[in-house]
């Protein structure tokens, strides 16, 4: 309304699929009231539309994104832009690219601990991994509504003492908590909303010369073939991972 009052064109920046992500998440289900309004009435794709089809112009981070809203809205294709995130090497201060110690091989993932990660995967692919490699480990900084969920689960494994949850983080420790890895980890759950979306962190490996693993979203995989600093794994798979 502001934006029409002043004749301003109104810019759209949909770097999710902000519907979908919320039914990933807890909260949307357990709450019966968020539930109703997210899950069976759908409100959040009204939200959507009505913002996409009032909007001069769309941000968009991937192909696939472009490809939906041209095909769900009838947007015009030139009213869409593809920005993908493009971190300067000037921002990581005292980083270092590979961590202190030739052994262990520190394997770290950083973000938020919630459903719409593989973390549940990637504790027991770990858990695997780690019975035929004694020289890995695993890092999960963040917290989230996972948090206690993936501490008891750390619990039951045979190498819960090779994995470490720290805990939130600030956004200036990411420098040094990236130095402390070898490798990192992009472990998006593979649906809808991870089908039209990508990860911050995978670009922020690729700069600072990180090799990691993926899930083996839509976007991930065709990004990766221009990329090649990562290899993915097959979302749901713990041998996979």
């Amino acid at each position: 309304k502001v934006a029409e009052k002043y004749n301003a064109k109104k810019i759209l920046d949909l770097a999710e699929l902000y519907p979908e992500a919320m039914r990933t998440w807890d909260k949307y289900r357990k709450n019966i009231f968020l539930n109703l309004a997210v899950h069976q009435l759908k409100i959040p794709d009204y939200v959507e539309k009505k913002a996409v089809l009032n909007a001069d112009g769309i941000l968009v981070v991937c192909e696939e994104m472009k490809t939906r809203l041209i095909n769900q809205f009838s947007i015009d294709e030139n009213k869409i832009c593809l920005v993908q995130n493009t971190p300067s090497l000037s921002q990581w201060k005292n980083f270092t690219r590979g961590s202190d110690q030739a052994k262990p091989f520190r394997f770290g993932y950083h973000g938020i601990l919630c459903e719409d990660r593989e973390l549940e995967i990637i504790l027991k692919g770990f858990d695997l991994a780690a019975e035929k490699n004694h020289a890995i480990t695993l890092t999960l900084a963040g917290g989230g509504e996972s948090e206690e969920k993936l501490k008891n689960l750390r619990q039951t494994l045979k190498n819960k003492d090779r994995i470490i949850l720290s805990g939130r983080y600030k956004p200036d420790d990411l420098p040094k908590l990236y130095s402390e890895c070898d490798f990192g980890i992009v472990s998006l759950k593979v649906n809808e909303f991870t089908n039209h979306t990508l990860a911050n962190k995978f670009f922020d490996y690729a700069c600072l010369g990180k090799p990691f693993i993926f899930s083996d979203a839509k976007p991930l995989v065709s990004v990766m073939k221009k990329m090649k600093s990562g290899i993915s794994f097959q979302g749901g798979n713990i041998e996979s991972a």
